[in-house]
């Protein structure tokens, strides 16, 4: 079936106007007018809600800014306090004196090793805070 053109008048003296995939019969020539009116304010309607739905994505992703934000300085805070636990840690294994003596070369050096794991770990969270924003 072909399609009737816009503005086209039918027997029955009505006004076809067509809108995307539908036809609308308007029985006069200004109630076809009024439609193309009302289709523009459609059109402004859309527009000003396609407005309404970005501003609420807006504040959706600064909300999770903020929140991102939050826990990354959580994680700043303990991994600076970790650091802080770990050099002591190593400290009062390397300069324990007789205590290092007491627990044995191999143990004191698992200690070590151990605190120096704890301490990359923190660096590599912190790297991949970081960068993965």
């Amino acid at each position: 079936m072909l399609r009737p053109l816009q503005g086209q008048v039918t027997p029955n003296n009505t006004v076809l106007v067509a809108h995307d995939n539908s036809i609308f019969v308007a029985h006069s020539a200004s109630l076809s007018e009024k439609l193309l009116v009302s289709r523009k304010k459609v059109r402004l309607l859309r527009k000003r809600y396609s407005t309404r739905r970005v501003n609420q994505d807006l504040r959706r992703k600064s909300m999770l800014i903020t929140s991102y934000c939050q826990v990354k300085a959580a994680v700043k805070r303990d991994n600076e306090r970790l650091y802080k636990e770990n050099h002591q840690l190593i400290v009062k294994v390397i300069f324990g004196g007789s205590s290092v003596k007491q627990i044995g070369y191999t143990q004191t050096m698992f200690i070590f090793k151990q605190c120096m794991m704890l301490t990359s770990f923190g660096y590599w969270l912190t790297f991949n805070l970081q960068t993965h924003r």
